[in-house]
């Protein structure tokens, strides 16, 4: 009696540590905002849990099967195998695929490579319930752990936690790229109507970007400024063809048209929750330092600060742009033009900054592709719907 007693004592108290480090990593998690995050959260606790010295995560994905997360091991290009390695596992596992665990000299010799610990690994396959098997836990642990209890317990750990967590991020990822997908069609639709908009909306949003992490905005910033770039002539798809695709200067009538282009494109996004935040800039780029811009004619920080920073970089491309009734300048002549016009049309600290960035780094202007903010940041935007 007293033994069972004991023993049901010791289960008790495994239970508790099993439920303790549930509730804790489900606290933990709701602070990740990315899959990468969430399987480094995971692998952490796991291995804490049980003492363990390596470990990694694979999950499938649309690309296919990748490292998520590693501790202790899996080099930089033994990455490049995941797949292969993948699949090696699930042939161990079985069909369906169950819990393993085995010393390292069992696995595939290939596989032998990512094990460096000499103690037994444990391999966890990941479940939800909408997809099946979506990824593979790995850790080693210490000979006195390696009991069929263990064994269990990480199972619960990955299937009730990491299988949930992992698959709403999934979710959000194919609404993000679905998002992205569409947005894409929109300014295809306006490139269409007006020749050079992809060209001068790829260079306005990279040196967007560049110039926001020069100023030291925040993951949220980065990316209102990202999508308020990427969409800030969005509105022009609501301007006439024969004011748009004029080949000479507009008159002043056209020109009142021309200027309805800003409120026309937050009308637009007005209607999505997840582009809200981005109407400041293309809202009121347009503005002035000064108050004799437009839409609204607001003054100085009257203006969103993220709309005073990508006033400067379109005004830089607009000037380094050939037009039909003129010629592009050069890029000094146009950081000039932006110095002479600082504190009337631009933000004084924006156009010093600017200008510094390009005068002493003026690669990035011809950098090839576009930086966008961290992952993280972008499902935070998203969260705000």
């Amino acid at each position: 009696m007293f033994l069972s007693n004991v023993y049901l004592i010791l289960d008790i108290k495994r239970e508790l540590e099993i439920q303790e480090t549930l509730f804790r990593l489900s606290q933990k998690l709701r602070h990740q905002s990315t899959i990468r995050e969430v399987s480094s959260e995971i692998l952490r606790e796991v291995m804490a849990f049980y003492q363990s010295t390596e470990g990694f995560v694979l999950l499938q994905t649309a690309e296919g099967w990748k490292v998520e997360a590693t501790s202790g091991g899996v080099s930089e290009n033994e990455k490049n195998h995941a797949g292969d390695r993948a699949r090696e596992i699930l042939k161990a596992l079985g069909d369906p695929p169950h819990p393993l665990l085995a010393s390292p000299e069992e696995f595939p010799p290939s596989l032998q490579r990512w094990l460096r610990s000499p103690y037994p690994h444990l391999v966890v396959p990941i479940h939800n319930t909408h997809h099946g098997l979506i990824g593979l836990l790995v850790v080693d642990l210490h000979p006195s752990l390696s009991t069929a209890p263990m064994v269990d317990t990480l199972a619960r750990l990955a299937t009730e936690l990491a299988g949930t967590i992992l698959e709403r991020l999934f979710a959000e990822e194919h609404i993000l790229k679905t998002y992205q997908e569409t947005l894409d069609l929109l300014l295809e639709a306006l490139s269409a109507r007006e020749h050079g908009t992809a060209e001068h909306t790829d260079r306005v949003t990279r040196w967007a970007m560049v110039l926001g992490r020069e100023l030291g905005l925040n993951e949220d910033e980065m990316s209102i400024l990202y999508w308020g770039a990427l969409l800030h002539d969005i509105g022009k798809i609501g301007v006439p063809d024969s004011i748009l695709q004029k080949p000479s200067a507009l008159t002043d009538e056209e020109w009142n048209w021309m200027r309805q282009h800003p409120q026309i494109g937050a009308r637009i996004l007005s209607r999505s929750h997840f582009l809200e935040s981005a109407l400041e800039v293309v809202q009121y780029h347009h503005e002035r330092w000064d108050g004799q811009g437009y839409p609204e004619g607001l003054r100085g920080t009257e203006i969103p600060r993220l709309a005073r920073i990508f006033a400067v970089v379109d005004a830089f491309d607009a000037m380094t742009s050939d037009r039909p009734y003129r010629k592009a300048m050069s890029v000094e002549e146009a950081l000039i033009e932006l110095e002479r016009n600082r504190g009337t049309q631009f933000d004084p600290e924006v156009v010093d900054v600017f200008v510094h960035l390009i005068r002493t780094r003026p690669d990035i202007l011809k950098e090839a592709r576009i930086i966008p903010p961290a992952g993280g940041a972008l499902r935070k935007f998203f969260r705000r719907m």
